[in-house]
């Protein structure tokens, strides 16, 4: 009888049993209480990415190392079927090709290459910025229809997007010489 009697004084009653709302509340002004660090972490770090290189740097850049340029621009164009090579390994490239385009990357401050088989343009990357806006140069075999005189700022030739498909991105060049331009991206998802 005695044993009867305790556990019915430890059943608690419903009065003292935890809210589930309270719990539930907790859990939810946690959960949106880490989506706004989070989301505000993600802004600071974006707004504290380093500056792309003005226009006026990446043409300087270009006339000093335009063999470079053109020695990277004609070793792409040997691979018959890699569309972009970077500072991270390939497995259908052999590792001295890959120590060749390394060295010559960083020789001219290159992040790395895309290229466009179908069209044959190749498209240096020189800055990114989370992959929503992109700075670089471009070797194109017919000429863009978007040119601009500047490239420094991306809103600057918004209005002018030439991929109807694909709304939220717009592409602008900067002409430089021989098919190469001053190349910038920026999707405004």
């Amino acid at each position: 009888m005695r044993h009867e009697q305790s556990s019915i004084t430890n059943k608690k009653s419903p009065a003292s049993r935890p809210n589930v709302l309270v719990y539930l509340f907790y859990g939810l002004f946690g959960l949106l209480t880490l989506l706004i660090t989070l989301v505000g972490l993600c802004t600071i770090a974006y707004c504290t990415l380093p500056p792309f290189p003005s226009d006026n740097e990446l043409i300087s850049r270009f006339d000093s190392n335009r063999s470079d340029f053109e020695k990277i621009l004609k070793m792409s164009r040997e691979e018959k079927e890699t569309l972009r090579i970077t500072k991270y390994p390939l497995r259908n490239m052999a590792e001295s090709r890959q120590a060749e385009y390394h060295a010559a990357f960083r020789k001219i401050g290159l992040y790395g290459i895309d290229r466009d088989l179908k069209r044959g343009n190749v498209f240096f990357l020189v800055a990114t910025k989370l992959n929503s806006d992109v700075k670089g140069y471009a070797h194109l075999h017919k000429r863009p229809h978007v040119i601009k005189a500047s490239l420094d700022d991306p809103l600057a030739f918004w209005c002018e997007r030439q991929d109807p498909d694909v709304s939220e991105r717009a592409t602008a060049f900067r002409e430089l010489q021989d098919g190469w331009y001053i190349w910038r991206e920026v999707n405004y998802q």
